[in-house]
């Protein structure tokens, strides 16, 4: 038997009770569907994904065509998501935890000395995140997601300073000096929300295709963060070859808050209106999944940046 595709088969299991009384047909609440893998849950699975994300050196080509360099960024994150299986919907409770690395534009007028680039102001945000996701079948392959989000965020110099500028100077790779530019820790509370409706159809030998738009909007509560109110579109192409290929662009009034995400060469994210588009590529087997992800200008941040993500599934 061939390994499921993440998205799954959306299968409730009747009661014990309800079971036992009917021996000869089944509960007209009891069903299994395929489910689209843009809802990137499996039913009643948990799973834990590290995700690591580089940005504009990886693409050094399309920042010289942006007509300077672009601030270099990072995010690392950890989730771990509880799986929980009901009669016709599926929950998962999430926590997630993510550190980001922002780096000030480097312009034309900044000269190079021996290929190390000049000292440029850094930043750091971690969060910090639990989310309620809730998935309900609305019948003929279509499907309904929501979720609600809480958590906190911190900005400025959160211990990364000394190690990046420590491997900048072993590697001769980087920078000089990263400094913080505002290196006060700022916290703040962050609330989100997010609504989805996605539909899947198969076409037969394995291949399936499925599309799904969205909105949603986070909150920053206090002195710093990122808020966004966006909505999203995506199409998938599933294979027989348990590869899910996808596609997709998403666009959001974006502001910032706190001195420590405002560069005055410009970098970081952007206040405003924000349209990314993105391409990722899944394969998934038993209890294992990897994705490689590329979005452009992220954020408003102009260089694509690149995603790499695994998960296991339990």
């Amino acid at each position: 038997m061939p390994p499921p595709k993440i998205g799954g088969t959306f299968s409730s299991p009747l009661p014990t009770s309800q079971a036992e009384a009917t021996d000869e047909q089944p509960n007209e609440n009891s069903f299994e569907e395929p489910l689209p893998a843009g809802l990137g849950v499996q039913p009643g699975k948990s799973h834990v994904s590290i995700m690591g994300w580089t940005g504009s050196n990886t693409f050094p080509a399309i920042d010289d065509a942006n007509g300077d360099q672009q601030q270099q960024t990072r995010r690392m994150s950890a989730e771990y998501v509880k799986g929980l299986l009901g009669d016709k919907r599926i929950g998962e409770l999430a926590v997630k935890l993510a550190f980001d690395i922002f780096t000030e534009n480097r312009v034309d007028s900044d000269a190079l000395d021996a290929a190390w680039h000049p000292s440029r102001s850094r930043t750091e945000m971690g969060t910090l995140t639990v989310s309620y996701r809730n998935v309900i079948s609305l019948g003929e392959g279509f499907f309904f997601k929501k979720s609600a989000t809480g958590g906190v965020v911190m900005t400025g110099d959160l211990a990364g300073e000394g190690d990046q500028t420590g491997w900048h100077a072993l590697t001769r790779m980087g920078e000089r000096k990263i400094a913080t530019q505002y290196p006060t820790t700022q916290i703040a509370g962050l609330a989100g929300v997010e609504a989805s409706v996605w539909k899947r159809q198969d076409l037969g030998a394995g291949i399936s295709i499925e599309a799904g738009v969205g909105t949603g909007a986070d909150f920053p509560v206090g002195a710093t963060g990122i808020g966004n109110l966006r909505g999203n579109g995506q199409l998938g192409l599933g294979t027989p070859g348990n590869l899910q290929f996808d596609v997709g662009v998403t666009g959001s009034l974006q502001w910032t808050l706190g001195k420590a995400l405002s560069f005055p060469k410009g970098g970081g994210p952007i206040d405003g209106l924000v349209v990314t588009p993105y391409g990722q590529v899944t394969w998934s087997g038993h209890s294992f999944s990897s994705t490689v992800r590329v979005d452009m200008n992220a954020l408003g941040m102009r260089s694509p940046l690149g995603t790499l993500t695994f998960s296991w599934f339990f």
